[in-house]
């Protein structure tokens, strides 16, 4: 053990037994958890700089998660209301984001093609524009760059990625 015990973290397990000649005793395994613990906080600090970088990033954008095997999003960030109109909860929880939004046909069939791809590990990162029609009636444009997450033995985790409200570029460049 190190002289510097006091800033140590260990973990102790201890159990009851009974020697062969009936007399009770206890076993105790100490186990120096300190690089452990020490992870385990710089863990969290980076979550709360990433939670704060997605919180912080615009109502333009919208940082998701979505399951690999159904277009469902597990995790939307706060930009959902105003990209889309609705609420998070409209889009996540369960529902599919192909049905929340009134998508034209032709960006569903893209974003088909282009998650077909990523499923099937021939693609690695994807960026494209899809379009749909606000709640408000407007035609509006997303410009989505998304990556497969895939575990250590290559089996895909989720689709990640983040989606950027390009409507207003699209304007400026068409007038």
């Amino acid at each position: 053990f190190s002289d510097d015990l006091e800033n140590r973290v260990f973990e102790v397990v201890a159990a009851k037994c009974r020697g062969e000649d009936g007399e009770a005793s206890m076993v105790q395994v100490v186990r120096d958890i300190t690089q452990r613990k020490q992870e385990e906080q710089l863990l969290r600090e980076e979550q709360k700089k990433y939670q704060r970088l997605v919180n912080d990033i615009g109502e333009k954008f919208v940082v998701f998660s979505q399951k690999p095997d159904i277009e469902e999003w597990t995790y939307a960030s706060d930009g959902v209301n105003s990209v889309f109109g609705c609420a998070k909860e409209e889009i996540t929880g369960g529902k599919l984001w192909t049905q929340a939004v009134d998508w034209l046909p032709e960006s569903m069939d893209q974003a088909v093609f282009h998650l077909t791809r990523m499923r099937e590990k021939k693609t690695d990162f994807i960026q494209h524009d899809m379009q749909f029609i606000h709640p408000d009636g407007s035609l509006r444009t997303v410009r989505i760059s998304s990556h497969p997450v895939r575990n250590k033995t290559g089996r895909l985790t989720s689709i990640d990625g983040i989606l950027e409200d390009t409507t207003e570029y699209e304007y400026i460049t068409r007038k």
